[in-house]
This record gives structure tokens, C-alpha cells and sequence, in this order.
């Protein structure tokens, strides 16, 4: 177990106190002031203001974003909120279900200017969401309790389902606004990674990089950074994977070699990336050898995130690494049977077509390495 799955557990052992919490202390005296006597009436109330409070925050927090990001300077690509998204394809906007990054919804920016804040988007979440407690507090407190002998008992319900919004609300900012890595990227996560301002140039280059994708421009020279951090590196492997496709395998190689992680504490997985992509330029530039030393160096924890990893560039290199320099047809076989999952995943990837032919150049070097092996990429389902 990593450290990132431990904060994860914790955090979601917290979200699991506060659900309980909520179905006792708030939904329970809930049920017995609005005088709901079936058991159909009183699953129907709390599931239905369950929803609607995570629907409610959801939006909120959403919107939150979109707001940060206009007054960050950023432009938005797509808007997503349980998979409903509405997002730009080229100069168009389109309507449709996609996945996402995130608890319950994303915000995809491109930055307007180079000095675009991304603290705005970042902590607009969490500033609406306090606007939106003050208000159902407000509510709240100028609502009856209890539904009337005559008249109409729907102000007793908004008085109960405002204070269900917001521990249902509460339960879903602790998640997003915590400051550690959990099992999708949060706001508070993000945050860390911005505290200095090469981060902040990181931050927006990547999404630079992702915007002109989208709206299918040129992508143009990618920045590089001599200050590694992760999202530093992650930019620079941008660069890398760009290099790659050009065939400018001795480019890739003197900036790979450039980036000093010796004395950085990187996230386990960027610091595999980046040993797998000296892997493939080394084996493409014939440095068996040098390939074979770099291996056996290398712990087994990043060995096994080489091997594990769902990129489709890192999924290429080992590969070629079995296939090349271990020469294990299991492993080779192992990875290439991967591809065809992660691929349909990933089809809207916006180095799509460009890993596609990075494959192919893969699989060639094996074939012409192991003539009798009779391997290739399954066919993938539409």
C-alpha cells in the first residue's frame, strides 16, 4: 500500500463517520419531526435529499470553478458534472457523457495569458460552497421544524433537507479540499502542488498543452523546466514524448539526462515515467547495455510501476523493454494485451494518434529482434 492509498482510506474512513453521523443525528430526528410513519415515506425523504444535497454541492462546486477560472484568466473546455459534459471540439461545443478527473465533476481550463492565477480556480469550490452554507443556514433557521396541524408542511421539509444539503455538501468538500493525493485529483492536492510559482508555470503549461489539443491547434514548443518538481517533470515529459514521435531520440536523451531527481522527492509514478522514457530512447539509440545497468538499478517499486502503469506511453516502453532487452515473450505478451483496454479508454487521448505510431515503431523492434515470436496487437473493439 502506497502513502497516497493510506490517505485515501483515511479520507474516506472520515466521509463514513460523517455519513453515519448524518443518518443519526440529522436525518433520524429529520424523520420523527415531519411525522413520516411508512417505511416507503421515510427511505423515500432521505434518499431523495441525499441526492439532492450531493447533486446541489456538485453544481455548486462546479460553478465554483467556472467562476475561478474566468477571474483567473483561463478559458473553459469542458464542464463535466457526473459525466454530463458540455466541452469544446475544436471551435465547436458538443453535449455528451464523458469520464472524468475528480469526486463528482471537472472544469477543464486553458490559460488566456501567461500569468493566468490558478488559485482562483482552485479555491472557487470552496468559497461558493461557503456562500452556499450561509444561505441554507439562513433557511434553515427561518423554517419551521415541524409541519403544521393545517396549512402546508413543505416549509418543514426545506428546513430538513437544507441542513442534509449541507452535511451531504460538508462530507463531499472535506474530500475535495484535503491536501494530499487520493485515488482521483482534488482542489487541495492541486493547491500544494501551485505554492511556488514554478508550479504555477507548470501548472499552466500543461493545460496550455491540453487546450491546444482540444481545440486542434499547433501545440508549438513545449517549456521546459531545469527546477524538477512533479508537475515540472510531468511538463517535461510532454517535451520528451514530442521528441519521440520526431524520432530526436539524442534530444530526448540530453533532456531526460538533464533533469536531476537525485535530491527531489517526486511522485512515484513521475519519477518511473521519466525512467521508462530513458529506457526507450536508449534501446531506440542501440544502448543495450546502458538499457540493462539503468534496470537493474532501479527499486523494485519502480519496476513494478513500469510494469503496472496505464499510460499509453509507458505501456510502449515496456514493451519494447521486454521484448528487446529482458526478451520475455510473457511480459512482452502481458503488455500488448493491455493496449487494447487502455486504448479504447483513452481514444479521445490527446497524443491518440501520435502513441499509435509509437507502437507500431515498438512493435516492429521486437519483431525484428525475435523473428519467431509470433505476437501482435489484438484487435480492439469499437
Amino acid at each position: 500500500m502506497t502513502k497516497d492509498d493510506g490517505f485515501t482510506i483515511i479520507v474516506y474512513a472520515i466521509m463514513l463517520v460523517a455519513a453515519i453521523f448524518i443518518g443519526t443525528q440529522i436525518i433520524g430526528p429529520a424523520l420523527s419531526d415531519l411525522n413520516l410513519s411508512t417505511s416507503g415515506e421515510r427511505y423515500g425523504f432521505a434518499i431523495i435529499a441525499i441526492v439532492l444535497g450531493a447533486l446541489l454541492s456538485s453544481i455548486i462546486f462546479e460553478v465554483g470553478h467556472l467562476i475561478g477560472a474566468k477571474l483567473g484568466g483561463y478559458m473553459i473546455l469542458s464542464i463535466n458534472i457526473w459525466g454530463l459534459s458540455i466541452y469544446r471540439e475544436g471551435k465547436k461545443w458538443k453535449f455528451g457523457f464523458k469520464s472524468f478527473e475528480g469526486l463528482t465533476g471537472e472544469v477543464k481550463i486553458a490559460p488566456k495569458k501567461e500569468n493566468a492565477n490558478p488559485r482562483w480556480y482552485l479555491w472557487g469550490p470552496t468559497i461558493l460552497f461557503l456562500i452556499e452554507v450561509v444561505i441554507l443556514l439562513f433557511v434553515y433557521v427561518n423554517t419551521p421544524s415541524e409541519p403544521p396541524f393545517t396549512g402546508s408542511s413543505v416549509p418543514a421539509f426545506i428546513h430538513h433537507s437544507s441542513l442534509i444539503f449541507i452535511a451531504v455538501g460538508a462530507m463531499l468538500a472535506i474530500y475535495n479540499i484535503v491536501p494530499f493525493k487520493l485515488d482521483t485529483i482534488n482542489d487541495g492536492y492541486q493547491l500544494v502542488l501551485i505554492s511556488n510559482k514554478v508550479n504555477v508555470e507548470a501548472f499552466n503549461e500543461l493545460r496550455r498543452i491540453d487546450g491546444a489539443y482540444t481545440l486542434q491547434q499547433p501545440v508549438g514548443d513545449i517549456k521546459t523546466f531545469e527546477q524538477i518538481t512533479t508537475l515540472t517533470t510531468e511538463v517535461n515529459l510532454r517535451a520528451i514524448y514530442e521528441l519521440q514521435y520526431k524520432n530526436e531520440d539524442e534530444a530526448a536523451l540530453e533532456l531526460i539526462e538533464s533533469i536531476d531527481i537525485s535530491e527531489v522527492q517526486l511522485d512515484p509514478i513521475m519519477k518511473a515515467r521519466l525512467y521508462a522514457q530513458k529506457i526507450w530512447v536508449l534501446i531506440k539509440l542501440g544502448k543495450i547495455e546502458e538499457v540493462e545497468k539503468l534496470w537493474e538499478s532501479l527499486t523494485t517499486k519502480t519496476k513494478k510501476a513500469i510494469g503496472d502503469d496505464t499510460n499509453l506511453e509507458t505501456i510502449r516502453v515496456y514493451f519494447l523493454y521486454s521484448g528487446v532487452v529482458a526478451k520475455s515473450i510473457h511480459e512482452s505478451t502481458y503488455a500488448i494485451n493491455r493496449l487494447p483496454k487502455e486504448r479504447r479508454k483513452k481514444r479521445k487521448h490527446p497524443r491518440f494518434d501520435e502513441e499509435t505510431k509509437l507502437m507500431s515503431d515498438a512493435i516492429a523492434l521486437v519483431r525484428q529482434t525475435n523473428p519467431d515470436w509470433q505476437i501482435a496487437l489484438r484487435k480492439e473493439a469499437k
